[in-house]
């Protein structure tokens, strides 16, 4: 059936997993009736994971929300990680972004959901780039809010920037990772250095299966092609532009920036808060799935104007009408703007706070 599946322009099918929203909108074989459509969710997020991850990586934090068919959560999985159609197209960040806009397109035509309909855009990682490249080519219009989670504005060393990542920041560094995800047999190796790196240092907390196996799904000639493109990018103009409210989420003991390099984001913004997630690392969402869940579903309700309204979903693990007491010992929040961004040298661990 035609338009069944969302598909990019180039004829790439875009594959997707979703949580809540009422029907399953994986195989829309037609569009919705008026009488149905009239039914449609009223909050979208869309969530777009990082580098080398997949829509699995969200699921962990889906289980903690009770759903329903006022929210409608959709992961697209990213050109490159595993799809069906992983042998077509260039593989870099504003192609990603041009997927998310075909995606929505679809979404729109199929009538899914309204045509004036506005998304809460989740990035993680990587993903916080395509949201970023997302804006850029098509602007704030679609855009209710934003959820960036753990990603330094620009990831290379620059004259006037420290604060990117510890492992791909010059042509020297990306090199040795495009020779680590490239080296074969499979990606099995690269995944388990992944994911010691990604967790915080110390870290006791193994990961589902699931995690390791988006990884070994991944085409590894798409990764290094998009990591020398993405490592590259200097998104800091663009992010201290926008305009939407924004929930910036930093994992305190990240292995993958300088945790400051992720504050920057709430730095730059003028309408955002920035929340730290204690003794977290990179994959935060995955090592406190009920502490995220909760802050996503509690940020995804604040319109596009600032105004709060009640939380999208209800915890499993926490009663909303407590706010959040039940995680007071696991996160805090801090004024982005007051952090001294300046780099003492030595250990990027050796930034302080004014």
């Amino acid at each position: 059936v035609e338009d069944a599946y969302p598909t990019a322009n180039d004829g790439f099918q875009i594959e997707f997993l979703q949580w809540g929203g009422g029907r399953n909108f994986a195989n829309a074989t037609s569009s919705l009736s008026s009488s149905t459509s009239s039914n449609t969710p009223e909050n979208f997020v869309i969530l777009l994971h990082g580098w080398s991850g997949g829509p699995e990586y969200f699921q962990f934090a889906m289980q903690t929300l009770k759903h329903n068919d006022k929210t409608c959560y959709i992961a697209p999985r990213l050109r490159g990680h595993g799809c069906k159609d992983d042998m077509k197209g260039k593989f870099h960040i504003s192609r990603l972004a041009k997927d998310v806009h075909d995606f929505i397109h679809w979404l729109k035509k199929k009538q899914i959901c309204a045509q004036n309909q506005q998304f809460s855009f989740v990035g993680t990682s990587m993903g916080c780039a395509i949201i970023w490249s997302f804006v850029e080519l098509f602007g704030e219009s679609e855009v209710k809010n934003y959820t960036f989670v753990d990603q330094a504005p620009l990831q290379n060393m620059r004259d006037d920037w420290c604060l990117g990542s510890t492992g791909c920041f010059d042509e020297a560094s990306l090199k040795n990772l495009q020779r680590a995800v490239l080296k074969g047999p499979d990606l099995s190796e690269f995944a388990d250095g992944n994911e010691r790196a990604c967790l915080a240092e110390g870290s006791s907390f193994k990961c589902e299966k699931e995690v390791k196996e988006c990884t070994m799904g991944c085409k590894p000639e798409a990764l290094a092609e998009l990591m020398a493109d993405h490592t590259n990018l200097d998104w800091r103009p663009l992010v201290g532009s926008l305009e939407k409210p924004a929930l910036v989420v930093v994992g305190e003991s990240t292995q993958i920036f300088p945790w400051k390099g992720v504050a920057y984001v709430g730095f730059l913004m003028n309408n955002a808060q920035t929340m730290v997630c204690k003794d977290c690392g990179h994959w935060l969402y995955l090592e406190q799935p009920g502490l995220f869940g909760f802050a996503l579903s509690n940020f995804i309700s604040t319109t596009g104007s600032g105004e709060i309204q009640s939380p999208s979903n209800e915890s499993i693990e926490a009663d909303l009408r407590g706010g959040y007491e039940f995680y007071k010992d696991k996160f805090y929040f801090i004024d982005a703007k007051s952090v001294d961004y300046r780099f003492l040298g030595g250990s990027p661990k050796h930034y302080k706070l004014l």
